[in-house]
């Protein structure tokens, strides 16, 4: 048999006959086809078929009598229902203009991944509780009213995403649940649903137009950027398993003054003004770039784990001399600050491989670069100039000025 038959991208209008059984993998998209032919049904030992990017209006009836088939990819097609299917586990329906959710589908006890994004949906049957094996179910960008509690029986489901689908009540849901994705939702609130999610592993609310963080579950990332919040809730801080937080694009003035185990924090384009930071051992990056810091964030030099800094925009005028203390530091980004002079401490940074600096201490920077021995990428002003480091420890600030110079003439 057959492995893979390759008539993609060739401006087909209808398909060639193909042999019987067929191959395991029919792949036919980006061509101009509107039809697909009864013979389709005759290729029992097809596994796959890929028909994206094309004008098809429907799939033949036949299509049943694929028994082998296990995946088909649609996506991006003028369907606007489904006829029976056989036993799939995969199907990719996104961007058909569906009637409606297809009733077909309901019938797929096997089906694991379902993709129903920007497909006009504006609600669900309770029907879709029948799909005992869904583990992803997709429905990005739909119109939807409400979602069905019979959501809540889908026992295999771990991903489901519902970004920009204009739901604002969420039901119960499957407690294992472990990726939950509800950007762009209408939430102004954190949904109580949500606290029955014991195994959530990442939460996605970014753009929900919240205004309060309350209430979220314990999981190892949450995105919360792009919302109204004014305050990071000290609850949330202190989750235990929370590794990674974004909540840049806020409103947020101040950091809990709690201790926390993250290790990644997002909060660029907030308010945050002066401010100290809480205890986090085990951090590894901070991103504050483009908030109104005006004085460096008191208790810096304790983040004795932190690999990645970036203050850029900031309007820092100056270093302590404590970010010395910062020996594991790989990446420090000032760019855009007005910083006049650097602390002959930074010379112990010396694993650091990116600096990005505004052009005002260059005559404090040519000195320093000597120290930096694992320098892989210099930008000053906005001019990069790349390593090997031996080749950027040997800068001198007339050399850094003349490439800046340059640079400009160019």
């Amino acid at each position: 048999m057959q492995e893979t038959c390759n008539l993609s991208a060739q401006q087909l209008t209808t398909l060639p006959q193909i042999p019987v059984p067929g191959p395991r993998w029919l792949l036919a998209f980006a061509n101009q086809l509107m039809d697909l032919p009864e013979w389709l049904g005759t290729l029992t030992g097809m596994e796959g078929l890929v028909v994206s990017d094309n004008a098809l209006t429907r799939l033949p009836e036949s299509i049943r009598a694929c028994s082998a088939l296990e995946t088909i990819q649609i996506s991006r097609n003028q369907l606007t229902t489904l006829p029976p299917l056989p036993p799939l586990r995969h199907l990719d329906l996104s961007a058909n203009p569906l009637a409606g959710f297809p009733g077909a589908i309901c019938a797929l006890s096997r089906l694991e991944h379902l993709d129903l994004s920007r497909c006009g949906l504006t609600h669900l049957p309770p029907e879709i509780g029948r799909l005992s094996s869904l583990r992803t179910l997709i429905l990005d960008h739909n119109p939807l009213i409400a979602l069905p509690r019979e959501l809540a029986q889908l026992e295999h489901l771990e991903h489901l995403s519902l970004a920009e689908a204009d739901v604002s009540n969420i039901p119960a849901l499957p407690p294992q649940l472990r990726w939950l994705h509800l950007a762009g939702c209408p939430l102004v609130h954190v949904p109580a649903a949500l606290s029955g999610l014991k195994t959530l592993e990442h939460l996605d609310l970014s753009r929900c137009q919240l205004v309060a963080a309350d209430g979220l579950p314990d999981c190892t990332s949450i995105s919360l950027f792009g919302n109204a919040l004014s305050r990071i809730p000290a609850e949330v801080w202190g989750l235990p398993s929370l590794e990674t937080l974004s909540v840049r694009g806020n409103r947020i003035r101040s950091l809990p003054v709690v201790t926390s185990g993250i290790r990644e924090l997002e909060a660029s384009g907030n308010r945050l003004h002066r401010i100290s930071l809480p205890p986090m051992p085990a951090l590894v990056r901070l991103d504050l770039s483009n908030n109104p810091l005006d004085l460096p964030p008191r208790g810096l030099h304790r983040l004795a784990a932190l690999r990645v800094l970036d203050l850029s925009n900031t309007g820092l005028r100056w270093l302590p001399a404590r970010v010395g203390a910062l020996t594991g530091l790989e990446h420090l980004d000032l760019y855009g600050d007005p910083i006049r002079q650097l602390p002959p401490e930074l010379s112990k940074l010396t694993r650091l491989k990116v600096f990005h600096i505004s052009t005002a201490p260059v005559a404090w920077l040519g000195p320093m670069l000597s120290h930096f021995g694992a320098l892989e990428t210099l930008s000053v002003g906005g001019i990069r100039m790349l390593g090997p480091p031996e080749r950027l420890q040997s800068l001198t600030p007339s050399a850094i000025q003349q490439r800046i110079v340059e640079a400009g003439e160019a």
